[in-house]
Parts: C-alpha cells; structure tokens; sequence
C-alpha cells in the first residue's frame, strides 16, 4: 500500500447500545459450516511462504512475481474455485514488461459480482536486500485466499470474484489494467472490497498497541444500512471497526497514497478498503512474519467472508460442508 496526502481523520465507529434482532442471532447457526472452514494453520503457512527469502520481496515484473501468482493459483484451485473466463491469469504489460493479476471465481446464479481484491507484489529486492513485504500485502492477500477456501462450497446469488493484483506498488498497474479492460461491465460489479495491509495493530505507527483488535475501513459511495452492518458483523469477531476518512497518514506516511480499489471506485462503483494502517517497518525490511497477528488475520477472514455471504445474498450451504482445525 502507498499513503498519498492525506490529514489523519478517523472516527471509531460506535454501536451505540443498538440490540441485534432475533432473525440476526440465527446467523451464525446459518453460516457455521462455512466460517468454521476458517484454518489458523493455513493462512499461517501460507504467509510464511511469501514472505520467505525465497519469494525474494515480490517485486512486480519479476519472476518473484510469476511464482508467487502460481502460488495463488495453486491456492485458488486447492479452494475449489474456479478460473475467471477459462483462466487463471490476465496479463498486462507496462513498458514491455509483463505481470499478471490472478483471478478466480465462486460463480453465482445473477449476473453481478462481488469482488474482493488484495494485491500480491511488494518492493522485492532493493539493493541487495531483500523487503519481505509480511504485511504489505503478505497479510491482505493471505485473508484473501483463506476468505476463498471458506466460501468456496457455498452457494451464492451473485458471482464472488477474488483478485490477486499484481504492480500495485508500480501505481496499480494490475487493478487499473482490470477496469480498462472492462474484464467485467462495470454496471455489473455491485462492490469491491480490498484488503491492504491487515496484519498488526491498528495504526501502530502513532497508537503502539492501543487498539489491538482495531481494524480500519475507507468506504466510497455505500449505503449507510451498510455501514451499520459492517459493524455488527465486526462485533462477532470482536474486531473494533474504525471509520477512515479519504484522507490518513499525511502525518506519519509518504505523500502518496494509492490502493486497489481506486480504480473502481473512479468508475462510480462502491467500494470498501481494509487496513490496520501505517507501522514503522512500512515499507522497510523490517517489515517481517514475526511481527503478524495472526489469531487477528483468521479473524478478519471469518469478518469478510460474513460480509460475503450478506452481499451475495446466500441461498443455501451444502451439507457435506465439515468444519476445519482453527
């Protein structure tokens, strides 16, 4: 994730005391054998992976890059997903040079989707070392394939789309080239939801550990009913969402910011982005698996596969869905 100029403006979004219905208290019962495919080992291994030396920082453009998109790949398929369009990979190119977005699908029954993106590639290798990259983005793109084997035996009204982009820190290069493309009408697309950086404490940078559980939301153009079930669905996981304004980290980050859902949310279409938010090993090769929290990572995964599950609008769960090791 990069930071454009911004001024610090968050609000931590309260409950107020509201009491939950009695239909939403079945919730849970309802999406059990999903959410209960949620696997801390999993996601564990797998960010391990891409933040080994041997993914070597997954830098964009390289063939760090392509390896860590047939680990995606692989990932995708072992969820039991499909591949977008008969494949896996949609390639674009910048100045001769190729990368690639990975990109798999749990098809619905409309003609909408529901994406949720995180992009994969880092800094690489900077002269001569190596930026690992554990929470940028190794953390949202690890949340973003354990959301894919949770969901994947579900059974959903509107297509979920689950994007791994590539160049995001080349300027977005992979997500801007996805809504260029016009991969899908964008009249089509009802939200896009990017996970960017969740893997610490929230806004470590100035807060330390002050809000352990706080997990940081920029919204564009959705409803306020939303807004209002965005937190209730954070309650289960005991997670303490936090309302960000279009305008963080001018005080402690770079003047730029740019992520994953700007070019959708330029083409009018909603969008909402996940962040724990700046910590001193930005963009650094500090930026490390021992520093991941990731009984939180497991966590967010069950939140944003709940969300899921009420943007897509369930029909029904298979019963020989079975519950995993968490």
């Amino acid at each position: 994730m990069r930071f454009f100029s911004i001024f610090l403006i968050f609000l931590i979004i309260s409950g107020g005391g509201c009491k939950q219905k009695s239909d939403d208290e079945t919730e849970d019962l309802r999406h059990q054998k999903l959410l209960g495919r949620a696997n801390l080992s999993r996601i564990k291994d797998l960010l391990h992976k891409l933040a080994s030396p041997e993914f070597g920082g997954r830098g964009a453009f390289t063939k760090e890059s392509k390896k860590t998109a047939i680990l995606i790949k692989n990932s995708f398929i072992a969820a039991g997903l499909q591949p977008f369009k008969k494949s896996w990979l949609q390639k674009f190119s910048v100045r001769g040079k190729v990368d690639q977005n990975v990109i798999g699908v749990i098809k619905g029954t409309s003609e909408h989707y529901i994406i949720l993106g995180a992009h994969s590639d880092h800094l690489g290798n900077v002269n001569g070392k190596i930026y690992p990259g554990a929470d940028d983005n190794g953390s949202g793109l690890s949340v973003l394939l354990e959301t894919a084997h949770i969901l994947a035996k579900g059974k959903f009204k509107h297509n979920l789309l689950f994007i791994a982009f590539g160049g995001e820190e080349k300027f977005m290069q992979g997500s801007q080239y996805f809504v260029r493309a016009k991969s899908v009408q964008i009249n089509k697309i009802d939200y896009m939801i990017n996970l960017d950086m969740v893997g610490r404490n929230f806004m470590e940078i100035s807060m330390e550990d002050k809000i352990p559980d706080g997990l940081g939301v920029l919204t564009s153009g959705v409803e306020y009913n939303l807004e209002k079930l965005l937190l209730k669905l954070a309650k289960k996981e005991n997670l303490q969402l936090i309302s960000i304004s279009e305008s963080l980290l001018r005080k402690f980050g770079p003047d730029n910011l740019y992520y994953d859902a700007i070019p959708f949310s330029r083409k009018g279409i909603k969008t909402l982005a996940f962040t724990t938010g700046l910590h001193r090993q930005y963009h650094t090769p500090q930026d490390t698996i021992d520093k991941i929290k990731f009984k939180k990572l497991i966590r967010i995964s069950r939140y944003i596969s709940r969300l899921l599950i009420k943007l897509a609008k369930i029909e029904s769960i298979p019963k020989t869905s079975q519950p995993q090791n968490k």
